[in-house]
């Protein structure tokens, strides 16, 4: 009997000296989750006409305008001036290596070339005329800032018209 006594005894030592496991318990907290989605944008803003001015038959001139692009940062576009207004389905005849016309009210036309450079290098060509697809800017990427593109036009001196006003209007097109 004083065995089981002691047996006994010495187990409830023992249970008295373990650690008791405390209750589990748990505290929570939310986290808030939230996201504002915009789509992309594009703005196309033209500083002014591509005005040749006054020029006698025959004469050569060039002048400068730019325009300013601004796409949502991280958004790839392209920039694309298309054939101009004055292209029309005769122009292949008369107009090869791409490049635009300008019209007048009896019906003339007249040649000019667009550039990406003052060097005349990077021709902007009108797609029309070679049959195919161009972009004139392409692989670009939007920064959210402004970015200009200058455009340089150029009449030559070989062309031949006869005198008048001629105009043309050109679509800048960017797709995002």
């Amino acid at each position: 009997m004083k065995l089981k006594q002691s047996i006994l005894a010495a187990a409830m030592l023992m249970a008295a000296a373990l650690p008791m496991q405390a209750q589990a318990a748990t505290a929570t907290g939310t986290i808030a989750v939230s996201a504002t989605v915009v789509a992309p944008s594009a703005t196309v803003n033209v500083a002014g006409p591509l005005a040749f001015g006054t020029i006698v038959t025959g004469g050569a001139t060039s002048t400068t305008t730019s325009i300013d692009v601004t796409v949502s940062a991280g958004v790839p576009y392209t920039l694309d001036y298309g054939n101009g207004a004055g292209w029309t389905a005769n122009s292949p005849a008369n107009n090869i290596g791409g490049n635009f016309e300008m019209n007048s009210a009896n019906g003339a036309t007249l040649e000019y070339s667009l550039y990406k450079d003052s060097a005349a290098g990077g021709q902007i060509i009108t797609e029309a005329n070679l049959f195919l697809a161009v972009t004139d800017y392409a692989n670009e990427i939007g920064s959210g800032s402004v970015k200009t593109y200058v455009i340089y036009g150029k009449i030559l001196a070989f062309y031949n018209t006869t005198a008048g006003i001629f105009t043309d209007t050109i679509t800048a097109t960017v797709t995002y």
